[in-house]
């Protein structure tokens, strides 16, 4: 039997074996990330037009204005504030006590 073996000369269910997972696990935690990247791929569209005729709509509010079936509240803001959909706060510059 011919072992499948990386560069480092460990077999990858050798180190499945030491992570206490399975190659059906890799496989799936993968395919579920294509379906994930897939999905969202068909959302951007929408999230780039709320964004442009409401610049100051926050990742919550989009939620609930797409309202997706296949993802959580939480997970999609997760989601969207890793990239980079977070609304930039308006800082006040006023100053107003002058020390002396």
């Amino acid at each position: 039997m011919i072992e499948n073996r990386n560069l480092h000369g460990y077999s990858l269910n050798e180190l499945y074996a030491q992570r206490g997972i399975t190659r059906q696990a890799v496989h799936q935690h993968f395919q579920r990330e294509r379906l994930l990247e897939e999905r969202m791929d068909e959302l951007m569209p929408e999230v780039e037009a709320i964004r442009h005729e409401h610049p100051g709509c926050g990742v919550e509010q989009m939620y609930h204005l797409i309202q997706p079936n296949w993802i959580g509240r939480d997970r999609f803001c997760q989601l969207l504030l890793a990239m980079g959909y977070r609304v930039k706060r308006a800082t006040n510059r006023v100053r107003t006590t002058y020390s002396i």
